[in-house]
């Protein structure tokens, strides 16, 4: 029987980029490729980031699919970016396996926490995975792919009604030291509960928010390149 897979972006931002949109329905193509049960990308449009993750969460567990991609509004993916991360997580323990992203305020640093046993993004280490898998401690969740077997026997499905009954992605942790974001939470709690979260050096997706941010006929190619390599399968 194949796997169900929902390929999903929350959005807060509240901007309909074409770029996301033909990158997801490029992820779409793949999956169909690789033999998933899956349909059309599902978008969520919520005030706060935290409730657009849980609702489609909740979805993707509801619908009793097997894996759920997130993927941002501001993302462009690079080609099989879906078959490195679903390879990835066949082959090893893993609950999540995220992307090489890199955060949105500080281009240049990654959005991962490779040391810090509280999930806070820190200082990169000098050994880079490369092109392989390595286990870290959190990440920024704008590209992954979750195995909702693994994630849902430590999680539950999410109260729909009551979301302080089993909170998702809320914004801050309160049983975290150090108040971390919803992506960052929601790692934390899947290593509290035995799960662990890999990184993939091979998956690099494309960040609009920084190509936008430092637009130019560098970037700007850079932007067009990555958008050709999403939709060219």
């Amino acid at each position: 029987m194949p796997h169900r897979l929902v390929i999903c972006t929350p959005s807060a931002s509240g901007l309909k980029r074409v770029e996301t949109d033909q990158g997801s329905y490029a992820l779409w193509r793949e999956a169909i490729q690789l033999g998933f049960q899956t349909g059309p990308p599902v978008t969520v449009q919520k005030a706060l980031i935290w409730k657009a993750r849980r609702d489609l969460y909740r979805l993707a567990l509801e619908n009793h699919a097997d894996y759920l991609l997130f993927m941002d509004d501001d993302m462009v993916p690079p080609p099989r970016a879906l078959t490195a991360l679903y390879t990835a997580i066949q082959q090893g323990p893993w609950a999540i396996v995220s992307g090489l992203c890199v955060l949105r305020s500080e281009q240049g640093r990654f959005s991962v926490s490779w040391r810090d046993p509280d999930g806070i993004f820190d200082d990169q280490p000098s050994d880079l995975p490369g092109e392989d898998v390595m286990e870290v401690n959190g990440f920024g969740m704008a590209f992954c792919l979750l195995d909702l077997a693994r994630c849902q026997r430590i999680t539950g499905i999410p109260d729909q009604k009551d979301a302080r009954k089993n909170p998702f992605f809320p914004f801050l942790l309160e049983d975290s030291p150090n108040g971390l974001g919803e992506d960052l939470a929601f790692c934390h709690r899947i290593r509290a509960g035995g799960g662990r979260l890999a990184l993939h050096g091979g998956v690099h997706p494309g960040h609009l928010f920084l190509l936008e941010l430092k637009a130019g006929p560098i970037i700007q190619a850079r932007r067009e390149m990555l958008l050709a390599a999403s939709i060219k399968r």
